[in-house]
């Protein structure tokens, strides 16, 4: 073993571990968004016909870069004007820091 191929391993390792939080994160927020979550407090989305919670989409756009969008019009007017089921987004947004810890802690730091 030389210390270039101990680099390389160790590489390697880092690279995974940085998808697989990556991807666990997004899983994370689309599971905050959609269904709401104890870890950002999000309540999810409303459901009145279920059209808005389905259209939320989780995809890798570019290697460890992750979209979680809806192309519904009135999603916004729904975060911030439902009366019973508001500020997913937000919430979730602001339990970032809490989402990367709970992903670190299901993977094993």
């Amino acid at each position: 073993m030389s210390f270039g191929s101990d680099l390389e391993r160790f590489a390697a390792r880092l690279e995974r571990r940085t998808r697989d939080v990556a991807e666990g994160a997004a899983d994370e927020v689309h599971d905050s968004i959609v269904e709401g979550s104890a870890v950002t407090g999000s309540p999810g989305q409303p459901v009145e016909t279920g059209e808005l919670r389905d259209s939320w989409t989780n995809e890798e756009v570019e290697p460890d870069v992750w979209h979680v969008a809806t192309d519904k019009f009135y999603a916004a007017p729904v975060e911030h004007g439902h009366p019973t089921h508001r500020r997913s987004v937000a919430l979730t947004r602001a339990g970032w820091h809490e989402i990367v810890r709970t992903v670190l802690a299901r993977l094993g730091r």
